[in-house]
């Protein structure tokens, strides 16, 4: 997935790699690397600031909060 999102970085898909940054950050989070989750998902969060697309927002405040709560309980 990384190798994946590097890839759409380079080539200027930006808008393909964040709507890919949950799945990942929802990867990272289940294999316990919740802070490198966090990090992609604020990355994302960035993106729909920047870009007004709003459409996956609440998605991501979801996948913020849950990890957020396992951060919390480590």
């Amino acid at each position: 997935m990384q190798q994946g999102l590097a890839a759409l970085r380079a080539i200027g898909l930006e808008m393909g790699r964040a709507a890919s940054l949950p799945m990942l950050a929802a990867a990272y989070a289940r294999v316990g690397r919740v802070e490198e989750g966090l990090i992609l998902l604020a990355e994302a969060l960035a993106f729909v600031d920047k870009t007004g697309m709003r459409m996956s927002e609440l998605g991501l405040y979801v996948l913020r909060g849950e990890g957020a709560a396992r951060q919390s309980s480590v």
